[in-house]
């Protein structure tokens, strides 16, 4: 009779070969057990960087947006890291309370791209094992030890259904870090279930609350699951027979809940305050494809039909077993309740599929190890094994492999319909031309603005076309208010001495959802900007767009500012917000003001910003305006400068006297009455500040 290892599961009865686990003494057999899983672990880590290599070398694109931001985040924080500590672990505070991508995720790429490379593969790489690959490897011991999988082909078919499930790969390889997420979700499954909090435990109360409070800063929108987890886990837990034991467990969730937001109340106010006030869902209701149906049928494409099948049948199987039915309806109810909170705002994208992953592989590996226990005959056990081993390595080939793509062809839908190959785009150097001829025109002093959205052109991809190499390939670059109902309408396009527009126009949503752009591109277009604007330029692109950048040789009539407010505020007449301009908003990413630039906002408001000379810029007021606020922050080390306003009789308005800032301040300067202000910049060390003006209208 051929020995099996440890316990009986679906896969006890197959053979071991040689691997000769059934030695003549227990210590024996725990050593090769240990040491074939070791093995076993380092075949997989292995493999998969290797294939991530093959996939990313040679690539020939611009990242851009959430697969390039959070790159070039982490080369930020490294620059500033190593430059100025303290500055950037200010700026790291202060993104955990303000911002929806904070620098918390970047922090562990600073040794990398110091030392080894800061090339996107290496972000690309680092990111699969810093983040990926801890969460497949503590998501596979959660998995051992709660679905008993004792055998090594159990333990086998476990990590390669983890380590090629494409819901969780397809993102990191295109460059997103909320799988950063992952990692902690996992550790907080794996105490969660061991603890089982079945008494009170203050160091395991005050765990639960760090953990999701790094989870949540590590992405915002993983809060929805981190409530559906307290929610889950009490609700599952309150159903036990042991009431002792349950209100145990419901007084520690609600003690690290408590202590989750009061530590959010203190410390992180402006987070705790965005969760609960700011209107997401009108924010990001361009992102809303259809609500929980859409969702529903995305999350199928996803994973496709025979995995999304197998995912059900394992839930269903495990749900069928007494002893392990809590843990599958705590996952049924966790994702429900995640689906439906989330939909509410927006439809899932690819990287919202982490909030389900743990489900998805949860019952993905319960189906591996449930269902051949289904089977008396360990022949049939043989077949249903390899044909999950050969279901999971199709999905993976099918998303992944292009050359597989024509055997799979007639399968369709039976496997995810998100394909991740290797991303080429053939305009690389016509995107770097352009950046390049912009630069000569301005002469690094004049603003750009581009009227596009869409893959193919938008402003990041003319940021970015030259990283790492070059931080900015365009520089003065405005940035882009390409979506209506989060940014509103953009004022501040009227700073701009340089267009890039495009046709046909590129956006990356429905065109009614980024009229900013429409308005703006067709008014051109159709010749109402007049003489004010004339080509200086055409780059073919990929896709059939032509980018045409226009230069603005004088300024625009008060027909077209006034065309393209009424047609704004007639595309969004209940929300005045949107296009009510109550302030001028002028953003400068140096010391260098523009020359002569005419901002025509809104109605017979106006400003004139011109600079006198070297350090010194004076802006014109053309309206009645009460309040104007100079708003500076530090973006590199060293950066040292003061500021004096004067108003047009000569009177000091503000003197900051001598600033080495760490963090944002905010300057309110009286404008009532004036003709004019002027600003001095002493430029000691100036660059690497980030200066806006805002004027207020009355």
């Amino acid at each position: 009779m051929q020995k099996t290892l440890g316990k009986r599961s679906g896969f006890s009865s197959l053979p071991l070969g040689n691997a000769g686990f059934g030695g003549s003494s227990k210590e024996m057999a725990k050593k090769k057990h240990l040491a074939a899983n070791i093995l076993l672990v380092i075949l997989f880590a292995v493999t998969g960087n290797i294939l991530l290599y093959f996939y990313k070398s040679g690539e020939n694109y611009i990242y851009y947006w959430d697969i390039g931001g959070y790159w070039i985040k982490a080369m930020d924080f490294t620059a500033l890291f190593f430059s100025n500590r303290s500055a950037a672990l200010s700026s790291l505070r202060q993104s955990l309370s303000s911002s929806d991508y904070t620098m918390l995720p970047a922090v562990l790429y600073v040794f990398v791209f110091k030392f080894i490379s800061s090339s996107n593969m290496a972000f690309v790489m680092a990111t699969y094992n810093i983040y990926g690959i801890p969460f497949m490897l503590l998501f596979y011991a959660f998995c051992i030890r709660e679905l008993e999988i004792s055998h090594i082909a159990g333990r086998f078919a476990a990590l390669l259904f983890i380590f090629t499930f494409t819901v969780v790969l397809t993102p990191l390889m295109g460059g997103y870090l909320d799988v950063s997420g992952l990692a902690v979700a996992a550790v907080i499954l794996h105490l969660a279930w061991r603890w089982k909090f079945v008494s009170i435990s203050p160091a395991r109360i005050a765990a639960l609350a760090f953990l999701t409070l790094a989870l949540a800063f590590l992405r915002r929108w993983y809060v929805f699951w981190i409530f559906s987890f307290f929610i889950s886990f009490a609700a599952v837990k309150a159903l036990e027979r042991n009431l002792r034991e349950s209100a145990y467990c419901l007084i520690s969730l609600f003690l690290s809940g408590s202590l989750w937001i009061l530590t959010l109340f203190i410390f992180f106010r402006e987070f705790l305050e965005k969760i609960f006030s700011f209107d997401y869902s009108t924010a990001y209701s361009a992102y809303d494809f259809g609500g929980l149906a859409y969702s529903l049928k995305f999350m199928l494409s996803q994973t496709g039909i025979l995995m999304a099948a197998a995912i059900a049948i394992g839930a269903a199987l495990l749900a069928a077993n007494r002893r392990k039915r809590s843990i599958a309806l705590f996952f049924i109810l966790q994702s429900l309740i995640c689906l439906l909170s989330f939909t509410r705002i927006q439809s899932l994208g690819i990287q919202h599929l982490y909030l389900f992953a743990p489900m998805f592989l949860f019952f993905g590996v319960s189906f591996l190890t449930e269902l051949p226990k289904l089977f008396n005959k360990p022949l049939a056990r043989r077949a249903a094994f390899a044909f999950l081993l050969a279901l999971a390595a199709a999905n993976f080939l099918s998303s992944y492999v292009l050359e597989a793509q024509p055997a799979l062809k007639l399968a369709g839908p039976l496997f995810s319909q998100k394909k991740m190959f290797r991303r080429e785009r053939g305009d690389t150097d016509e995107i770097r031309r352009m950046a390049d001829s912009i630069n000569a025109w301005t002469q690094g002093r004049k603003y750009t603005y581009a009227l596009a959205s869409g893959d193919v052109l938008n402003s990041d991809i003319l940021s970015n076309c030259r990283l790492p190499q070059t931080r900015y390939a365009l520089k003065k670059l405005l940035y882009t208010y390409d979506v209506d109902m989060r940014d509103g309408f953009p004022y501040h396009f009227y700073l701009a001495d340089y267009i890039v527009a495009a046709q046909p126009v590129p956006y990356h949503l429905e065109p009614g959802s980024q009229r900013s752009i429409g308005i703006i591109s067709d008014a051109i277009f159709s010749g109402k900007a007049g003489d004010s604007l004339k080509i200086k330029g055409t780059f073919e692109l990929d896709g059939g767009v032509a980018a045409y950048v226009y230069e603005k040789v004088k300024p625009y009539s008060r027909e077209f500012t006034r065309l393209i407010a009424t047609e704004f505020e007639n595309a969004y007449p209940g929300y005045p917000f949107l296009h009510e301009n109550n302030s001028i908003y002028t953003r400068f990413y140096d010391i260098d003001m523009p020359l002569g630039t005419d901002i025509l906002p809104y109605r017979d408001n106006f400003v004139i910003a011109q600079n006198c000379d070297s350090g010194r810029f004076k802006l014109y007021l053309g309206g009645q305006f009460d309040e104007a606020y100079l708003c500076m922050e530090n973006v590199a080390a060293s950066s040292k400068t003061s500021v004096l306003a004067i108003g047009d009789s000569g009177e000091a308005l503000l003197d900051t006297g001598p600033l080495e800032l760490t963090q944002r301040e905010l300057f309110t300067i009286n404008a009532s009455g004036l003709d004019f202000i002027e600003f001095i910049f002493n430029e000691e060390q100036a660059e690497g500040y980030d200066i806006s003006v805002e004027i207020k209208l009355k």
